[in-house]
């Protein structure tokens, strides 16, 4: 299978930097999911002139957590393993994945809550992301909570969602925001795409239709 390397440019005038900083803000980027019930800032990012967010897609990690399902929580990771498309998953009340069986539908990682020890766990993907061509922590991209005995499915998309927010976090559910995002997608026929930060319009704008 092809490995598609997306490149996110992040550009933010000199006047706006000041602002942004001295607001206490953070460039956060989300990936949209389908499946993904939480919103989940993928990456929280310390604004510069100039910033760029790259990965290779398909390199997905399932992981289980014990974290609260809200707003605010950073989601810490109790087990994980490494996740393909097409693929399927049962967590064990041992706190383990088994190995992955073949599924129908090849764009989606589905995992089945076999954990009777507690009525919920929390499921979701973290794919690896460079900041400025420096691999970061892998973090989560999006977060599902699972009662035990069921199934949930994850379906990642191409689409990339960036807006300013203060003391964002990597790996934390956040609230929607309620203005000011982008959304930009993603694919193997468009792998870059390039946004400048408008002051006009509060948020980041690029030159694509």
């Amino acid at each position: 299978m092809t490995t598609t390397t997306y490149t996110l440019t992040l550009n933010i005038p000199e006047s706006a930097l000041r602002q942004i900083l001295a607001e206490g803000q953070r460039i956060a980027v989300a990936r949209q999911n389908h499946g993904g019930l939480a919103d989940v800032a993928w990456a929280g990012i310390e604004p510069a002139q100039r910033t760029t967010v790259g990965w290779n897609d398909g390199g997905y990690r399932l992981y289980a957590s014990d974290s609260p399902l809200a707003p605010g929580t950073h989601i810490t990771q109790k087990a994980g393993t490494l996740a393909t498309l097409g693929s399927s998953y049962v967590f064990s009340t041992a706190g383990s994945f088994g190995p992955g069986t073949a599924t129908p539908a090849s764009d989606t990682i589905e995992v089945t809550n076999d954990d009777t020890s507690q009525p919920v766990t929390l499921f979701g993907l973290t794919e690896a992301v460079f900041v400025n061509r420096l691999e970061q922590a892998a973090a989560p991209f999006c977060a599902l909570g699972a009662h035990a005995g069921t199934s949930e499915s994850f379906t990642p998309t191409g689409e990339v969602i960036v807006w300013l927010a203060r003391g964002v976090r990597s790996g934390s559910i956040v609230d929607p925001p309620p203005f000011g995002e982008t959304r930009v997608e993603l694919s193997a026929q468009k792998p870059a795409v390039s946004l400048t930060y408008s002051e006009h319009q509060g948020r980041f704008v690029g030159t694509d239709p």
